[in-house]
């Protein structure tokens, strides 16, 4: 069906429920509430009831607009690794990855991306990107991160968690503000305008930025590789090349941000928002090509969403909010010059090529049945289409991921194989011609009920039934008990579904097989405390049971099933002039059972090495310790906000990660296997080129724990902002200093997905630097 006619069939859904109206909801600014008012505030994250803060069954973390404009955070990302208890990320050819009590993958497709309450996910490989990678964050009114799984509100995919941005409209920024930002160590700089305005019943918000990033010089990319006398990438005398400019715009594409805002009177909203972003990231050296060495791992990223958000009370204790939006994005990974006759933008170098659109109608009915008992229902339709990039033919579709999907015989990637041409008798290739589409029709049920004055039961659900899946549920009980405004208790037990990449879900469709989709089940019980309103406490305490599924190379299959647990702990002191906040995790693995069938001695796996079979060469890496691979058991983290006087402001964070054990399990694995190794049954020959390879693993095992690899890790950063008053306008010059100590090196692990040669290839890491920026903005 065509794309305007599905469109239209959905607006006119939309304004014949557009009778309907709701009042557009202001975004509450929190800052001047103490902590105790703040529990009460009524939000929706997390829950599609407006529950209070107190009230709702998830653990939340608050990122924001203060915390944004002094923390020294080159993106979303940092400032989930500063704020979020537990958080951490990875390093990754094709961008960072989000790890939240131990959910990490080598893609973000555990985790869903909302904006403005309009969930905007890739869901054709990566997941969460686009937003968490921009350099310029003025827009963003706070970001909600939500610990754990969160399908029941949100949709499929949310197994790890939510990132929930919230942009400023003209209810909470109003005037004209500008700024500029500089970065001297990553050669980064641009700047930013924002307008909000407020006459009758219509206000305007509007935001533009545009930032230009070259990259750090010299990075140290840690790359173990027996062949070089320097473990470090580009540094080495066979290279030839320096290391790739970290954190570089791709294509010298600087990243732009648009966003418009504006309410008609208090029934309807319609915001537009355009984002262009991407970056180089960790690996190997620079490429060369036509136009000298280039950048070998890039990845690009442009969207654009446009939302109308209609609502209006039917009855005093009756709401019907409806939201229709459409959204479209491409995406782009460069895996460097395929030829040296290539330019580096060449269509031939690109080897995931694709865009995703997206339309959207919600309607959500609230209801107040009783005193006691309170109702949401709500329905939800999506249509989604997959094909070329934007202003690119059909023939310009690409994915390289295991099979190839690309438009027919006539492709423009269709050759010889070589070149970045693929040759279509040698190679596993799915002809989807112009691409496909897809729907999902979803049912939204939420219902609370006031059993004591203390007392509040909660039952949620949410259905999916997807084209290409079958139908499945992601249900939640919760009891939330309140012993005073400044003490409750909360015990909460949910599933959640997160349904395989649309590529593997569209591969097995055309296969006739069935692709089971990942299931986590969690038991959360949380406990609160504020005193007197200066002080709070939080602690969470939580189980998992992952059925974890994974690409196998040819789709998505069950991986094994993962059992975790764990505990936050977290403390925020607050009065006028100071912050203080505080937090400790710990995620532990229980238990992995690597699945059956997968653990056949050739498949490898990133999860854990507890429950391993993998034979290469001379050597069989088998079970080894009982850890997440990816992940550092525990974390520490601390930040500090000081206002010295009314211009003056101090701030401080520290973020401390206590080793990963999981990964120096692996190493021992390794060490284990060559021990294990009957060089008695060896022929002269194969012993020779065993004795060579077991050496040349035990140097890079060696060198790894020589450079302290996987031991504790120690970050400081801290910010001085300095405001004042000139020609009547509000002004500030903030200073950032991120990575003020190297006593650890500030190592960025790279996400391993298994080891599969005879040495710990997969064990990478970047070595940040210290790095200053100045950021300077004027408020009219």
């Amino acid at each position: 069906m065509k794309l305007e006619v599905i469109t239209t069939k959905i607006l006119l859904v939309f304004l014949l429920s557009s009778s309907f109206s709701i009042k557009a909801l202001a975004n509450d600014d929190f800052m001047d509430l103490s902590l105790e008012e703040l529990m009460q505030v009524k939000i929706q994250s997390a829950s599609i009831s407006n529950l209070k803060r107190s009230e709702v069954p998830a653990s939340i973390t608050t990122i924001t607009k203060k915390d944004i404009m002094v923390t020294p955070a080159r993106n979303i990302v940092d400032l989930i690794n500063i704020y979020v208890p537990g958080a951490m990320s990875m390093g990754h050819p094709q961008g960072n990855k989000i790890g939240i009590r131990g959910i990490i993958a080598s893609n973000n497709t555990k985790y869903l991306l909302v904006v403005n309450g309009r969930e905007i996910s890739d869901k054709m490989k990566t997941g969460v990107l686009g937003e968490i990678d921009q350099w310029q964050l003025n827009d963003i009114e706070k970001i909600e991160i939500i610990r754990g799984p969160g399908s029941v509100t949100y949709g499929p995919g949310a197994v790890g968690g939510v990132i929930n941005i919230t942009t400023k409209t003209a209810n909470t920024f109003a005037g004209s503000r500008t700024g500029v930002l500089l970065n001297n160590d990553y050669r980064s700089y641009g700047g930013f305008a924002e307008y909000g305005h407020k006459a009758g019943n219509f206000s305007f918000y509007t935001f533009l930025s545009a930032q230009r990033s070259k990259g750090h010089l010299d990075t140290n990319f840690y790359q173990p590789d027996p062949g070089t006398d320097n473990p470090y990438s580009g540094k080495d005398s066979s290279q030839a090349f320096d290391p790739n400019d970290y954190l570089a715009d791709p294509l010298s594409n600087p990243h732009i941000k648009f966003h418009l805002d504006m309410n008609f009177g208090d029934n309807l909203r319609w915001w537009t928002r355009y984002t262009r972003s991407g970056q180089t990231y960790d690996g190997p050296s620079k490429s060369e090509s036509v136009n000298g060495p280039v950048a070998s791992n890039k990845v690009s990223y442009q969207g654009i969403i446009s939302t109308i958000e209609h609502n209006t009370d039917l009855s005093s204790k009756t709401s019907l909010e409806t939201t229709l939006s459409l959204d479209s994005h491409e995406y782009r990974i460069y895996s460097g010059p395929k030829s040296p006759d290539y330019s580096e933008e060449f269509y031939l170098n690109c080897t995931v090529c694709y865009s995703e659109k997206e339309a959207l109608l919600r309607s959500i009915l609230r209801s107040k049945v009783s005193e006691n008992f309170n109702l949401a229902v709500g329905l939800e339709l999506t249509h989604e289409w997959v094909g070329a990039p934007w202003n690119q033919s059909e023939d310009r579709f690409f994915m390289k991921d295991g099979p190839i999907l690309i438009s027919s015989l006539d492709s423009d990637y269709i050759g010889d194989g070589s070149n970045g041409t693929i040759d279509p008798d040698a190679k596993t290739i799915v002809y989807i011609g112009k691409g496909w589409e897809a729907y999902m029709n979803s049912f939204l049920f939420e219902a609370d009920y006031q059993l004591s004055p203390k007392l509040k039961l909660l039952a949620s659900m949410r259905a999916d039934d997807h084209k290409f899946a079958d139908l499945h549920t992601s249900p939640r009980l919760a009891a939330i008990y309140t012993k005073s405004k400044s003490e409750s208790y909360k015990v909460f037990a949910q599933q959640s579904v997160r349904l395989a990449q649309t590529s593997s879900l569209y591969i097995s469709d055309q296969l006739g097989t069935d692709v089971e989709p990942e299931v986590l089940s969690t038991v959360e019980m949380k406990y609160t405390r504020t005193t007197d309103n200066n002080m709070q406490f939080d602690l969470s305490l939580f189980h998992n049971n992952l059925r974890v599924i994974a690409w196998d190379g040819s789709q998505d299959k069950v991986l094994g099933l993962l059992e975790t647990g764990g505990f936050e702990l977290e403390g925020k002191y607050e009065n006028h002039n100071t912050v203080l906040g505080a937090s400790h995790a710990l995620t532990k693995q229980i238990n992995f059972h690597m699945d059956t069938e997968q653990k056949n001695g050739n498949k490898r796996q990133g999860i854990s090495v507890s429950d391993y079979s993998y034979t290469i060469n001379y050597i069989t890496l088998e079970d080894e310790g009982n850890d997440l691979n990816n992940w550092a058991n525990q974390s520490t983290k601390f930040f500090v906000n000081y206002r010295l006087n009314d211009n003056w402001q101090v701030h401080a964070n520290s973020i401390i990660y206590w080793g990963m054990q999981g990964a120096k399990d692996e190493l021992r694995a390794i060490e284990k296997g060559y021990a294990k190794v009957d060089s008695d049954s060896l022929s002269a020959e194969e012993l020779v080129e065993f004795e060579e390879q077991k050496a040349e693993a035990q140097r890079e095992i060696d060198q790894l724990r020589e450079h302290n690899a996987f031991e504790e890790d120690i970050r400081l950063n801290a910010s001085l902002t300095y405001k004042f008053k000139s020609m009547g306008s509000d002004m500030a010059l903030t200073l950032y200093l991120q990575n003020l100590t190297d006593v650890t090196a500030n190592k960025r692990y790279a996400y391993s997905t298994g080891a599969s040669k005879y040495y710990p290839h997969r064990m990478e890491f970047t070595e940040e630097p210290f790095a200053s920026s100045i950021q300077f903005t004027a408020k009219f």
